[in-house]
């Protein structure tokens, strides 16, 4: 500290600094016990479940504005003095400082109390906690580099050269890294949205799996056949994908056919038989049995009906015991199931003779 900052120091009197210190002593005092005061009455408040709210209210408050206060009153009792310019800057720095903290202590506060709400809901799953936990991160180390760049710049600094510097590099690392944030942000398309979750069975293109886990750049399957199968999140998300775990019940729809010599009488006979022995087979609802077309050498049926089950065995074990008593109702019946026939009918008729007379005359 030079001479003269000595020399304004030395120019207050005994009683500027004693009132200087009484104002600063008083205002703390006052400040503790509005705190006790504040905070007994918001541990009653909270205690009831609509004011819950009030505590975290009180939290962030504590957290990130009491230091402004103190602050305040720094102010208030250093004004009772003449102080140098370099002591003056130092305060107004303190200042800014304790001022871009609480704003980002405060910003963070709410993503924390955003991030609980979120994490306390009953369908977040546990995938998504950790997806939400890293996007959360990183917007909190985002909301730091920002005020500190502000507090820099409100300091005096000149930071738009550092600014444009790391747009330039930002903007070169989100080309050389595009891949790899198409499939972050698929990533979290993917938590988000919730097409699809641990031990659910997709079919994608020609490709088909369960799903065991969901990375932040690949999601892995296991296949039918035992292997592993490793996709991008941003295939599967600018994909068609079928869920089958979701399915609520199958529908199946398929026709059969019998010979074109039953009678009318035993064709109107079939739709009913066949909704008779689909009503029999548990766990499955008939829909309906329709005489639809003459084919080429069958007279076809058309049967639909849905297994209430989403897993593919309960709907092969329904499809096959449908089947097999389809086939012994109708072979006890003496209904003839149709099969590819080909039948030619030739109609021979007797060719008319001629007789050819010598046509030639002799030439003269």
């Amino acid at each position: 500290m030079d001479r003269e900052s000595m020399a304004i120091l030395s120019s207050n009197s005994f009683n500027a600094y004693l009132l200087a210190i009484l104002i600063f002593a008083i205002g703390a005092i006052v400040i503790t016990i509005v705190n006790k005061i504040l905070k007994k009455k918001v541990e009653e408040l909270s205690q009831q479940p609509k004011f819950q709210v009030v505590n975290f209210a009180y939290s962030i408050f504590k957290k990130t504005f009491f230091p402004l206060i103190y602050y305040g009153l720094l102010i208030g009792s250093l004004s009772a003095l003449s102080l140098p310019e370099v002591i003056n800057k130092a305060v107004e720095y303190v200042g800014i400082i304790l001022l871009t903290i609480a704003a980002i202590r405060f910003i963070n506060q709410l993503i924390d109390y955003w991030f609980e709400i979120l994490q306390k809901k009953k369908e977040t799953t546990a995938i998504q906690i950790q997806g939400l936990k890293g996007l959360f991160t990183v917007a909190k180390v985002t909301v730091w580099i920002i005020g500190i760049l502000i507090a820099v710049q409100n300091m005096g600094y000149n930071v738009s050269t550092a600014i444009a510097g790391l747009g330039v590099t930002g903007v070169a690392v989100v080309f050389a890294a595009q891949s790899i944030l198409n499939d972050l942000f698929s990533y979290f398309s993917i938590l988000f949205d919730k097409p699809f979750e641990p031990g659910d069975f997709i079919i994608i293109g020609d490709m088909s799996g369960t799903i065991q886990h969901i990375g932040v750049k690949t999601t892995r399957l296991t296949s039918l056949t035992g292997e592993q199968v490793i996709i991008s999140n941003a295939d599967l998300t600018n994909s068609r994908i079928k869920n089958y775990k979701r399915m609520i019940r199958r529908r199946i729809a398929y026709r059969i056919g019998f010979v074109y010599k039953l009678k009318s009488e035993q064709l109107k006979e079939i739709p009913d038989l066949i909704k008779e022995i689909i009503n029999k087979v548990p766990n499955v609802t008939f829909d309906r049995a329709h005489f639809v077309e003459y084919g080429a050498y069958s007279l076809n049926f058309e049967i639909v009906y849905y297994v209430n089950s989403n897993d593919y065995l309960d709907y092969m074990d329904a499809h096959q015991a449908i089947n097999l008593e389809i086939k012994r109702v109708f072979d006890e019946k003496g209904f003839d199931f149709a099969f590819p026939t080909q039948t030619i009918y030739n109609n021979y008729e007797k060719t008319p003779t001629f007789q050819l007379e010598g046509l030639e005359k002799s030439r003269t």
